[in-house]
C-alpha cells in the first residue's frame, strides 16, 4: 500500500470527493490566493457590503462564515464585534474584539472601537486606557484622530459620551 501511495498521483480528498494534485509550484499559488469559496476575505467584503445596505443579520452571518474558514482573520472579527455589540449582543461583541486586539495590539482602529464598547457600557477608565492607545498606534494622517481626541476630552470630563 505505500508503494502504491507514492507512485500513484496526489489527490486531495474532501466529503468523499478527490481532485488531484496539480504541480506543486500551481499548488502553493492556490494556497496564497485561494478560489473565492474559500476565502474569507471575500466573505468579509460581502459583510461588509451587506452591512453598508442595513442587513446586519447577513453580514454577521458572512462573518461568521469568514472566521468559521480563517479564525485567526483579526479584521473580520472586528468587523463581527461591531455589528453584535450593536444588535445587542455586546458580551460577543466585547469578546471578539478583545480576541481581535490579542492578534493585532497595536491596530488604532481595533483600539477605538473597544474604547467607544467600553465607554458604552460605562467602563470609562477601560475606554479612555484604548482611546489613549488608540492615538498612540493611530498613524499620522488618522481620519479618527480629532474624534478620538474629542471622545477622550468628554470622557476625562465626565460627562457622558455622545
Amino acid at each position: 500500500a505505500c508503494v502504491r501511495n507514492l507512485l500513484l498521483p496526489a489527490r486531495h480528498v474532501s466529503a468523499g470527493e478527490t481532485w488531484p494534485v496539480r504541480y506543486l509550484y500551481a499548488e502553493l499559488a492556490r494556497l496564497r490566493d485561494p478560489p473565492r469559496a474559500v476565502d474569507p476575505r471575500h466573505y468579509n467584503e460581502l459583510a461588509i457590503a451587506a452591512n453598508q445596505q442595513g442587513d446586519g443579520r447577513r453580514a454577521f452571518d458572512l462573518l461568521t462564515l469568514a472566521l468559521a474558514l480563517d479564525s485567526d482573520f483579526a479584521e473580520a472579527r472586528a468587523n463581527r464585534a461591531v455589528i453584535a455589540f450593536r444588535s445587542g449582543q455586546r458580551d460577543l461583541g466585547l469578546s471578539d474584539i478583545q480576541r481581535a486586539l490579542e492578534q493585532q495590539p497595536h491596530n488604532a482602529g481595533f483600539r477605538h472601537t473597544r474604547g467607544s464598547m467600553r465607554a458604552e457600557v460605562g467602563d470609562v477608565a477601560g475606554a479612555i486606557a484604548d482611546l489613549d492607545l488608540a492615538l498612540q498606534h493611530a498613524p499620522s494622517g488618522w481620519l479618527l484622530r480629532s474624534e478620538v481626541q474629542a471622545r477622550l476630552a468628554t470622557l476625562r470630563s465626565g460627562n457622558r459620551p455622545p
